[in-house]
């Protein structure tokens, strides 16, 4: 597992941020949010999640718990998968001071009906991958409609390119539910308006679940890459100092 790193150009906050990413991501999706973090005097963090066949959501979490482990209390972000990630985690490390979850996948006992988009489960790769737990990845036609939609369709193109594979068995844990404990520190959740695969609709229910602040920025699913993206890290950053 490798995590990025950044120290910041002033005096720096005492907490510092941990981002997670999401399914088929990496942490170069987060390279803009941390040089924000370094211009602001914010320790950052972005952690490659250990991606291989058969890996659980859970085995991510216990990732994460490693990291924290060695940099000590944080504030985690985590996005979409990431998001999920963060949720477990914050559920069980009191080293967790609050955490952020970006147009996150659901915790079992969200409210609200949630299930994956038709052509996961209609797909061959994508079932075949659920009931294996063997790598995948989303077609291309399929990352640019419902992933990278909101994206310049270069930037898009290019994000699709260096995205890496992911476990079947974590989009089959994801679909059937994953049990969250009850999470006690301060949450944000952030929807995104043109989200396709997880919508604003379901952040709703997510920060009903946690009693969490909520932030809708006027993005599609993978808004750390997206144009508006410096008003979102902006928005982070000030409530992650309140």
């Amino acid at each position: 597992m490798e995590v990025d790193f950044v120290s910041p150009s002033t005096p720096a906050s005492p907490i510092p941020l941990l981002f997670i990413h999401g399914m088929w991501g990496n942490s170069s999706q987060f390279y803009e949010w941390i040089e924000f973090c370094h211009n602001s005097g914010i320790i950052a963090y972005a952690v490659n999640l250990p991606v291989k066949a058969g890996a659980s959501i859970h085995d991510y979490a216990k990732a994460v718990e490693s990291v924290i482990a060695v940099i000590g209390p944080v504030i985690l972000v985590g996005h979409s998968m990431g998001g999920l990630v963060a949720q477990i985690v914050a559920s069980r490390n009191t080293a967790v001071q609050k955490a952020i979850f970006i147009a996150s996948a659901p915790a079992k006992g969200t409210k609200g009906k949630f299930l994956l988009n038709p052509f996961f489960w209609f797909h061959p790769t994508y079932l075949w991958a659920m009931l294996t737990g063997k790598l995948f990845k989303l077609e291309r036609s399929h990352a640019l409609r419902y992933v990278l939609n909101g994206l310049d369709r270069e930037v898009a193109a290019q994000t699709f390119d260096s995205g890496g594979m992911e476990s079947g068995r974590v989009l089959r844990e994801i679909a059937i539910g994953v049990k969250v404990g009850r999470i006690t520190c301060p949450t944000l959740v952030i929807g995104c308006e043109k989200d396709r695969i997880l919508p604003p609709s379901l952040q709703d229910n997510i920060a009903i679940l946690y009693q969490s602040d909520m932030i809708l920025a006027d993005t599609g699913h993978t808004v750390q890459l997206e144009d508006y993206n410096e008003k979102v890290i902006g928005a982070i950053i000030r409530w992650a100092r309140r």
